[in-house]
Parts: structure tokens; sequence; C-alpha cells
């Protein structure tokens, strides 16, 4: 995959996780959310603006901390 063709696919990817965030958070807020997972309310602002994508452990920590499984935030497509 060249350079191009995976800063498309990230994109599309932040845009789809951005979307599934804010659906699985929406009765929490920023606060909140930052208490019950351990990521800074900075990152999860970013992660919400599509301008950073989460690593792999940090998915798991919104999942845990929502209370919903990984594939609530995490939707693989092609």
């Amino acid at each position: 995959m060249s350079s191009s063709e995976w800063k498309i696919y990230e994109t599309m990817w932040a845009s789809k996780f951005k979307e599934n965030l804010l659906n699985v958070m929406k009765d929490y807020d920023l606060s909140t959310i930052s208490r019950r997972t351990g990521i800074a309310t900075d990152t999860l602002r970013r992660y919400i603006s599509g301008k950073t994508i989460p690593n792999a452990w940090n998915c798991v920590r919104l999942a845990r901390g929502l209370g919903v499984p990984i594939t609530d935030i995490v939707d693989y497509f092609y």
C-alpha cells in the first residue's frame, strides 16, 4: 500500500471512529470519560475531532471505560 493510499484509509478510519465514539459517549461528558479511562481530555478531544486516531490500547481503554464492546467503537471496513 502506498503512502497516499494509506493516508486515505487512515482518514476514512478516523472519520468512522469519530462517529462511533460520539455515539457511545453521548451519555457522558469528557471529564467523566477521562476519569474512567485514564485518557487525557485533550487526547479525547483530538479523537473526537478526527485529528488523531487512538492506538489499540486506548481503544480497549475507551471500550472498557464506556462499558461497551470494542466493536461498538472500532468498526473495521474496506
